[in-house]
């Protein structure tokens, strides 16, 4: 669903509003309890804007994983990763414009699991990502400098037969959010058959991991001098911290003008 709060509106007309997108079973027709195609949301949806170079163009991405997170052992659905393209970032809807929306739907996005270096053209609605075997997203992600940070967990084959507690493996991905591939030095060499590899690295923790966190630290001396007074974020899963690859210095942003990029 999407919202348009109207600032100063009468009450009538103060919320407008529609589904934007259905990617669970429901918009299926004709099958809809494939148990493959049954997937569940349980997370917030990860919003934040971005500029694509390739359009010369803001969008919002709309971000968020499927996964059963009531019954995480639980392996008979297909689990995805989405990241839907909005392009109406500034623009305010109308209820007309709700009422006759196109609707996004899972074969609306572009399927970039095994793939990289892939381009989104205007008519595309953003991405979507297979996650692999019995992996399934059962937290919210993160955005953060044009990277989509996310969790994924894999349970172990007898886990649900045994009742073992924690037993899976967490996976954190670190992917773009302009199309989905992963964030490495080599990625004009890559392999496409890698590229699932390289979007993830396992983590050691084991049971549900949370949602990824950056933190902003402050400075070790509390009379530092120049770059020493901005030390870098640092991403964390838990307890379980990771290198989030920004290397410049942090600048708070208040607000956005449209039109500059």
């Amino acid at each position: 669903w999407r919202f348009d709060i109207m600032s100063g509106a009468t009450p009538a007309s103060l919320v407008r509003g529609g589904v934007i997108a259905q990617l669970g079973a429901e918009q299926i027709a004709g099958n809809l309890t494939a148990p493959d195609a049954t997937r569940r949301f349980y997370n917030t949806p990860d919003v934040s804007m971005f500029n694509d170079a390739v359009q010369d163009r803001r969008f919002l991405a709309i971000s968020i994983g499927s996964g059963y997170r009531v019954h995480p052992f639980d392996q008979s659905a297909t689990d995805r990763f989405y990241s839907l393209r909005d392009p109406d970032v500034f623009r305010q809807l109308q209820q007309t414009d709700y009422d006759n929306y196109n609707v996004i739907v899972d074969n609306d996005l572009v399927e970039v699991s095994g793939a990289v270096r892939v381009e989104l053209g205007p008519a595309d609605r953003g991405w979507r990502f297979t996650l692999p075997g019995n992996q399934k997203v059962l937290a919210d992600s993160m955005t953060f400098d044009n990277e989509v940070f996310f969790v994924a967990f894999a349970p172990q084959d007898n886990a649900q037969a045994n009742c073992l507690p924690g037993a899976g493996i967490n996976y954190l991905y670190r992917v773009s959010v302009i199309n989905g591939d992963p964030v490495v030095n080599n990625l004009d060499a890559l392999d496409p058959a890698d590229a699932d590899d390289a979007r993830r690295q396992e983590l050691a923790q084991g049971g549900i991991a949370p949602s990824p966190t950056i933190l902003f630290p402050s400075p070790v001396d509390p009379d530092c001098d120049g770059a020493a007074c901005s030390p870098p974020p640092v991403g964390c899963v838990g307890r379980e911290c990771f290198d989030p690859g920004f290397i410049n210095n942090p600048v708070r942003t208040l607000w956005s003008q449209d039109g500059i990029q």
